[in-house]
């Protein structure tokens, strides 16, 4: 392994242990300033105490032990042969990064993580990080630095800053990044937070101990309950890639009725972050919420294309509707028997009103998917985008060419074996 290799090596472990406070608008974590010297600094010092490079292979820079001027009665000499630094050598491995190098190293192999990155700050990451290769000693913190009074978050170790948002515990403060996002991370003065209560808003640091820390005002508490809820939304988006979801942004796959669909479905399962995603995507899809309650229009919209030149009709529809009730009691395990006795029953009363008796078909349809586990507006909208697919559009209109002398029954597919026939409509 190069010393280079070696170098990001121990960085990223080191990185990939630390608290991320904040991301770029990729997702990509977006370390503190600190964060990066402590992380380049820890990579360095592995390559020098793994395997010290020679001043041939990455040249070196004095050490600060020769800059200290030093009196006639020094019996070491010059360099100082007691600088445990150099070991007496005078002088350190030293590392120049810059362009592309560097750039990977900070920001992994994905460029676009550091999307809004100015040149002015690049550069600032840059020289910050040379300086600790090219000058270690004088980068390292003293021993006044490193504790320079400023009170720490016990998480991350990262110094509080006047106006940073924190929580206290029972261990200490803490940054309000380091704590959630889900909401078992929070309590309040009464222990775990139960269904209805807010999130705690957090305090507002000073490191005036004089004044009293005030509470985050309206416009920080909205910002970070945002910022916390993205990314409560963005883990559910992950799980549900990892099982195989996706296409949302796909016209050709995912209709804009249909996202309207899912979510108003998903509203009455009342999981507000699945209601959250399904209004980002229509959000990106630059559309509004689709009154699918308005279903029937776009079916009427769809018998254009199936009967233009071929009209449906209230017999013909009946038949079908039928057909593909007694295949969903089918499809649901119920008998040929269990389904002539009770076409027998029903036939055997008297005849009911048109307008309620499809009100009860609607009503116990709907009823059926609640106990089923089905959604039946997705159901519906599904089967419609099926429907105004070309090649079904070709089928069904092929298939209905043959139903003429077959009374009730659906035509017959030319492509389909007999016993396989289905999808009259």
């Amino acid at each position: 392994m190069s010393h280079s290799e070696k170098t990001i090596e121990v960085a990223e472990r080191y990185l990939s242990r630390q608290p991320v406070h904040t991301t770029s608008a990729s997702g990509e974590p977006l370390w503190t300033r600190g964060q990066m010297l402590r992380a380049f600094y820890a990579g360095q010092v592995a390559v020098i105490e793994d395997e010290p490079p020679s001043p041939i292979d990455r040249g070196t820079v004095p050490c600060e032990c020769t800059k200290v001027a030093q009196d006639d009665s020094c019996p070491i000499g010059y360099p100082s042969l007691l600088c445990d630094v150099c070991d007496g050598k005078g002088h350190l491995p030293a590392v120049k990064l810059d362009g592309p190098e560097l750039w990977e190293i900070v920001f992994g192999i994905a460029d676009d993580a550091a999307a809004d990155i100015t040149d002015e700050q690049y550069q600032q990451i840059a020289d910050a990080i040379n300086k600790v290769f090219i000058d270690p000693i004088a980068a390292a913190p003293s021993d006044d630095e490193v504790d320079d009074g400023r009170s720490k978050c016990f998480v991350c170790l990262e110094a509080f800053f006047d106006g940073d948002p924190v929580y206290y515990s029972d261990d200490g403060y803490m940054h309000e990044t380091c704590c959630g996002p889900d909401r078992e991370s929070f309590y309040n003065e009464d222990g775990e937070l139960k269904e209805g209560d807010p999130v705690p808003r957090p305090l507002i640091w000073t490191s005036d101990e004089m004044k009293v820390m005030p509470i985050a005002d309206d416009a920080v508490n909205d910002d970070l309950s945002v910022y916390r809820f993205s990314k409560v939304m963005r883990a559910k988006m992950e799980a549900a890639r990892n099982n195989g979801r996706g296409g949302w942004d796909d016209p050709a796959q995912c209709s804009l009725e249909t996202l309207s669909a899912m979510l108003l479905a998903h509203v009455d399962k009342g999981d507000p972050v699945d209601i959250a995603n399904f209004a980002m995507m229509l959000h990106q899809r630059g559309a509004q919420i689709q009154n699918v309650y308005r279903f029937q229009a776009r079916v009427a919209q769809a018998h254009v294309a199936l009967f233009h030149d071929d009209p449906t009709d209230v017999p013909e529809r009946l038949a079908r509707f039928f057909e593909e009730a007694n295949e969903t009691c089918q499809a649901l395990g119920m008998s040929r028997e269990d389904a002539h006795a009770v076409v027998d029953y029903t036939y055997d009363r008297p005849t009911g009103d048109p307008s309620k008796e499809i009100g009860a078909a609607f009503l116990t349809l709907a009823s059926l998917c609640v106990v089923a586990g089905y959604e039946l507006a997705t159901c519906g909208e599904n089967d419609l985008r099926k429907l105004q697919e070309p090649a079904t559009i070709k089928r069904i209109r092929a298939k209905r060419a043959t139903r003429h002398g077959r009374g009730p029954l659906p035509g017959l597919d030319p492509e389909t074996p007999a016993g396989e026939q289905s999808d009259g409509r």
